[in-house]
């Protein structure tokens, strides 16, 4: 089986900022097209219920990988960003009654995920 190259650091974006608000959470990077950067937003219910969403050939940069942090938002509990080789799995536990979620994308750089 023939494999293709993996992507190089220097064509991968890099998570800059994590930015959480009342109710959203606010992605910012170095560099490149959030359109094809994130995949498969969605909602996994449970106690907690959780957010999650991959972001391709993406590098955490200073931002901590692998911990559960506490956030201050209306919407969610804790974040974590976990590295999947290429790849960021974004997973928010999610306070009761959040159900839904809304992406916008900003800048080509930027994407938002409002809750509900």
């Amino acid at each position: 089986m023939n494999q293709s190259s993996p992507p190089t650091t220097s064509s991968s974006i890099t998570l800059e900022n994590i930015q959480v608000t009342r109710w959203a959470v606010i992605l910012t990077t170095t560099h490149g097209t959030m359109q094809t950067a994130y995949q498969d937003p969605h909602i996994i219910s449970g106690s907690p219920s959780v957010f999650e969403m991959t972001l391709v050939n993406t590098l955490a940069g200073r931002l901590p990988v692998n911990h559960a942090q506490t956030i201050t938002s209306n919407w969610g509990i804790t974040e974590e960003i976990i590295p999947q080789g290429h790849n960021l799995l974004l997973t928010f536990n999610l306070k009761p009654l959040i159900h839904q979620f809304q992406v916008e994308i900003g800048g080509g750089d930027i994407i938002q995920i409002s809750f509900k």
